[in-house]
């Protein structure tokens, strides 16, 4: 699978494309026949939070492609977040395409 990743507003550093990347390739083990990923890291001022990352992520996959948003006040949690709900909608996509 090949991973996509860009930045806007936001400059992504090797150590924030390694860890996307680390959590995006386990996705894989999932379904086998995923096409791409593309992760897009972006950086917002909210009024009460602070800085928040906001990560959004779309899938190339057989049948309908899979997007998930999540947002948090640190990086690697918004990307833990967004692999929690791809890995759920990668299985319920898979389990649609697979039965008979």
């Amino acid at each position: 699978m090949d991973i996509l990743i860009s930045g806007k507003s936001i400059a992504v550093t090797p150590s924030m494309k390694t860890y996307v990347e680390d959590r995006m390739v386990r996705l894989e083990r999932f379904w086998k026949s995923l096409i791409r990923c593309h992760v897009e890291v972006s950086r917002s001022k909210h009024h009460k939070h602070g800085d928040v990352f906001v990560v959004y992520t779309w899938i190339e996959s057989p049948g309908k492609d899979i997007r998930a948003t999540s947002d948090a006040t640190e990086f690697q949690e918004a990307v833990d977040l967004v692999y929690e709900k791809l890995e759920r909608l990668i299985r319920k996509a898979k389990y649609k395409t697979t039965r008979v």
